[in-house]
């Protein structure tokens, strides 16, 4: 199945707060966000941003040049519906990110990814090209990804890398809150 026939099954069949990566908020990607010191004007593209809350977020914090592109018109449109009178603030774009729209090339202050994004993209150096197309001269890059692997390192007081005490194959993921479809076979038995 190709990925945006995926992705609009997904959006299609399951309710948005019933798939394994719904949050209510997206606090921490905010936080990146907010953290770029970016000013609320400039314009943002976030890239598989679906039916992800950060929108409504980013409106909410008075982020006002938010543009939201991902390959389902069905996730679109449910962040649309949710966000009633201020989808109309928010530039929608309907595209597999390997084909976004040349006419926002130069314009994002800040290009943002978030989590899950990557695992579905086949070609890294074609994305990692559109994302330089979009970003302006002086524009930022957010890169908000993560694996269960993390969960092997911490940092110390000092900012150094050390190992934690987590045991990667003790036990099975879902436990630590990945969905038992996402890892199917690859989870253990308690």
């Amino acid at each position: 199945m190709h990925a945006r026939q995926h992705w609009e099954h997904v959006y299609a069949t399951k309710p948005v707060d019933q798939v394994s990566w719904f949050q209510p908020h997206a606090e921490s990607s905010l936080r990146l966000i907010q953290d770029t010191g970016v000013a609320k004007s400039a314009p943002i593209v976030d890239i598989g941003g679906g039916a992800s809350v950060l929108v409504d977020d980013l409106l909410a914090h008075g982020y006002s040049n938010v543009s939201v592109l991902d390959i389902s018109g069905n996730a679109l449109a449910r962040s649309r519906d949710r966000l009633a009178e201020r989808a109309a603030e928010v530039q929608w774009i309907e595209s597999d990110v390997l084909a976004t729209p040349h006419d926002l090339d130069g314009t994002a202050d800040l290009v943002y990814t978030g989590r899950g994004s990557l695992v579905w993209l086949q070609d890294l150096d074609a994305w990692a090209a559109v994302v330089a197309r979009l970003l302006s001269r002086t524009g930022r890059f957010v890169l908000f990804e993560g694996h269960p692997v993390e969960w092997l390192f911490d940092v110390d007081a000092d900012g150094r890398w050390i190992a934690t005490d987590y045991d990667y194959f003790g036990g099975a993921e879902a436990s630590k809150g990945w969905a038992p479809e996402y890892i199917d076979r690859l989870s253990l038995p308690p």
